[in-house]
């Protein structure tokens, strides 16, 4: 009994190590408390850009531990998660059912040859540094009160984008997304949700090789594969049980 806890207790100051690289510093809960914020007038601004299923999205506590291991059945090969019995893979049609977002429509590509504009000059980014901090944007965006203007939208998105769809570890967002929001009523034909799912899937695959890595959209894209997973014809019930295991831990 006792070696037995020894082993445990070793095994969870792996993990803990394992772990400790990683970023939580801009999350989903600060996005969400934001939303609460919103008035109805800026809620419909939001939803006339497409990105209104978004302010449905909970608020989750998520446990660090187990989300390191299920990243760590992440395969950079073939891009899904690997089980001893089966994958759960990660599709646009997931990104659709669970964000609202589009996944069929303009690409969404930050272009390097992308001309400095006006919008990123008025959003505070340079020539020589097209990103700004996301604490910036939350500033500017707690500065604007309860306009509902096309400035807050841009402002919000930005903020969307740096806490929520597109985060990283430095807690900044590359104002080329704004070459995206320049004329609002173009933003809801893009494929926001194909994008996402992307930068996801880039984060999965550099975290394999360095263990640094921002869990935030993590806590919406783990409900992705749930359908996918137990609806295959080749998945067992123990396959489902495990499942089951990682998605009642994950989220507290």
């Amino acid at each position: 009994m006792r070696r037995s806890r020894r082993k445990s207790s070793a095994a969870a100051v792996e993990v803990r190590d394992s772990i400790g690289n990683f970023s939580t510093r801009f999350s989903s809960p600060s996005f969400v408390k934001w939303v609460e914020k919103l008035s109805s007038d800026q809620r419909d601004a939001i939803k006339s850009v497409g990105f209104g299923n978004l302010l449905l999205i909970p608020n989750h506590t998520l446990s660090k531990k187990l989300l390191f291991e299920l990243m760590e059945k992440w395969s950079c090969e073939k891009r899904v998660f690997v089980f001893a019995h089966g994958e759960m893979s990660m599709t646009p049609i997931d990104v659709a059912l669970v964000l609202g977002l589009r996944v069929i429509g303009k690409p969404v590509i930050l272009q390097q040859d992308e001309p400095f504009s006006d919008l990123e000059e008025h959003y505070g980014a340079v020539p020589a540094k097209r990103k700004i901090t996301v604490a910036s944007i939350e500033s500017r965006l707690d500065s604007l009160g309860g306009a509902a203007d096309d400035d807050f939208i841009r402002t919000f998105l930005l903020f969307t984008f740096g806490t929520f769809l597109f985060p990283n570890t430095n807690g900044t967002i590359d104002t080329r997304y704004l070459s995206f929001l320049s004329n609002l009523d173009y933003v809801h034909q893009y494929a926001w949700g194909s994008a996402v799912l992307e930068d996801l899937i880039m984060w999965l695959t550099r975290r394999k090789e360095k263990s640094n890595f921002s869990l935030d959209i993590f806590e919406a894209i783990l409900s992705f594969p749930i359908h996918r997973f137990t609806s295959s014809p080749n998945m067992q019930v123990h396959d489902h049980l495990q499942l089951i295991r990682y998605f009642a831990y994950l989220v507290n």
